[in-house]
């Protein structure tokens, strides 16, 4: 990697941390309030589609189908709730899958 592509990732990876510590602010309190069935299940459907990604054929890839999930998400709760639910669910589907951490 060279040096302006772990500049551009750490840019990145910090921009990300900020926005879910701003969602983390704005929102926790009321996302456990007003968790419904709804909500449960669609965190639970982004968790389950990581858990079980698609073999590419012909290559040595995987891809997930979570993303429908999570925009119905947004959809649904909104810009704050999506950023707090869909990397909880993706940190513990990586690690149950134990996944590195650099993907």
């Amino acid at each position: 990697m060279t040096a302006s592509q772990r500049t551009f990732v750490i840019a990145t990876a910090t921009a990300g941390i900020a926005l879910v510590a701003w969602a983390l602010v704005r929102e926790a309190g009321t996302l456990v309030e007003n968790a419904d069935a709804t909500l449960l299940l669609l965190a639970a459907a982004v968790l389950a589609a990581e858990l079980f990604p698609l073999d590419v054929p012909s290559r040595d890839e995987q891809v997930t189908f979570s993303t429908p999930f999570a925009f119905a998400l947004l959809l649904d709760r909104g810009t704050a709730t999506t950023v707090i639910v869909v990397p909880l669910m993706l940190l513990i589907a990586d690690t149950i899958r134990r996944r590195r951490a650099e993907r």
